[in-house]
């Protein structure tokens, strides 16, 4: 261990909310009163994490130009639900077309998600689900990549937007972040 630091609040009415240690390979940013912890490649950092709603934040990353790389939304449940597997799976499945509702909402008026085309996964020992949201803007084809993870006490998603041209690269390095995820 090098370094430890509170990461910086973006705006007066915000609170520090993770602890940052330094490995060799990587930061670990933890949230010490959640239990929700990431761990982002050298170089890259976390400089913004925001408290909202009921019980949940928004953290978004950089990678090493301090480009704004993707983000991370979690909520902790008032009431735990139930943990089965199959429950999980369930709940994330449900996640996919509220989803493309909501982009469409936000004015992304060509979005889509192949829900056929999810892959279900593990990621730090809970059910996940990963998609591929595809979209235009400004007349060039993007992709969203999100995974969902579903504990029965914690909830994550990851998300991040990229060209389509370099969607295959852009998974592949927001996998090895979103791996590192651990919630109680």
């Amino acid at each position: 261990m090098l370094f430890i630091e509170k990461t910086t609040a973006a705006r007066a009415n915000e609170t520090n909310i993770f602890t940052r240690v330094d490995h060799e390979d990587g930061q670990e940013y933890l949230d010490e009163e959640t239990g929700v912890s990431l761990t982002l490649p050298l170089g890259w950092r976390l400089p913004t994490a925001v408290r909202w709603g009921n019980q949940e934040t928004t953290a978004y990353f950089n990678d090493r130009e301090s480009k704004p790389f993707g983000a991370l939304y979690f909520r902790i449940f008032e009431e735990p639900l139930d943990p089965s597997l199959d429950a999980t799976r369930q709940r994330l499945r449900e996640e996919v077309g509220p989803k493309a509702t909501q982009r469409i909402g936000e004015g992304l008026s060509d979005y889509r998600i192949d829900a056929q085309a999810c892959r279900e996964r593990t990621i730090g020992g809970r059910p996940a689900l990963s998609c591929v949201g595809e979209y235009t803007q400004d007349g060039q084809p993007m992709v969203e990549y999100l995974t969902w993870v579903d504990s029965g006490i914690a909830f994550a998603q990851f998300f991040g937007r990229n060209p389509a041209a370099n969607a295959v690269p852009f998974i592949t390095q927001f996998d090895v972040i979103i791996e590192t995820l651990k919630i109680p």
